[in-house]
């Protein structure tokens, strides 16, 4: 009992019988303070190990998408469905689809045989089947990555000492990115059920908006974890000149 900061304050009261003194004081805070250390070391070690779970299914997710988006890759689309989200007007829009669409049903394939048209038919098909699966899969890693976004937010910037504003602008941030996302997805789903020639402004104007306010929200929340990191920096370079 001698060894432990409790045995130690026991032990001071006892010889002094009276008040302690600064010893037996620090001795008791530190007896006092070790289970609250402990609780909040083994809360940040859960929430690590959540932050690193969700990272691994953002990254399997999005190794998802990404594998799938390669069938939609060609010279005229050579991003795949990315080359749809950042069309910057309609017409862009349009001549995606047009790629992706059957292109003996858009121009005469005069000169090719019977057998060439097909073909064409069925690689039409398969392109728009791909550009389906691609925004199918799109969904769960939306989720994934706006939920370690939001966790990460909460984590860094409660850890730095950051304001409590920009914690909580940050992490609602992170939901409405996911969700302006979701509205994108849809939206290109139904370009893809309109085809290049049914797509009308207005459809073209709800997925480029969403687009918009997605990529915006994501780099609001870069530019709060990166002030969150200064904040963090700022603190620590702060208590090394008070040390010194």
């Amino acid at each position: 009992m001698l060894r432990t900061a409790g045995g130690q304050g026991m032990l001071c009261r006892a010889v002094l019988q009276g008040p302690p003194d600064g010893a037996c004081d620090e001795a008791l805070n530190m007896h006092s303070a070790t289970p609250s250390i402990e609780r909040l070391a083994g809360t940040a070690t859960r929430h690590g190990r959540r932050l690193i779970a969700v990272l691994l299914v953002t990254l399997v997710t999005g190794a998802l998408v990404l594998g799938t988006n390669r069938g939609l890759e060609s010279a005229d689309t050579p991003h795949g469905m990315l080359n749809l989200q950042f069309a910057a007007s309609l017409a862009e829009a349009q001549a995606v689809l047009r790629s992706w669409e059957n292109r003996c049903a858009i121009s005469a394939c005069a000169g090719l045989a019977p057998e060439q048209v097909v073909a064409e038919g069925h690689a039409a098909a398969r392109r728009l089947r791909v550009a389906h699966w691609t925004l199918a899969l799109d969904f769960p890693f939306m989720i994934a990555y706006s939920t370690f976004l939001w966790m990460l937010c909460r984590q860094v910037i409660g850890a730095s000492g950051g304001p409590g504003v920009l914690r909580s602008g940050a992490s609602f941030a992170a939901p409405l990115a996911g969700l302006a996302d979701a509205s994108e997805n849809v939206v290109h789903w139904m370009f893809l059920e309109v085809g290049a020639e049914g797509l009308g402004p207005a459809l073209f104007s709800w997925g480029h908006y969403s687009a918009g306010v997605k990529w915006t929200l994501i780099a609001a929340i870069a530019a709060c974890l990166a002030l969150a990191g200064a904040c963090a920096a700022w603190r620590r370079f702060r208590r090394g000149q008070l040390r010194a």
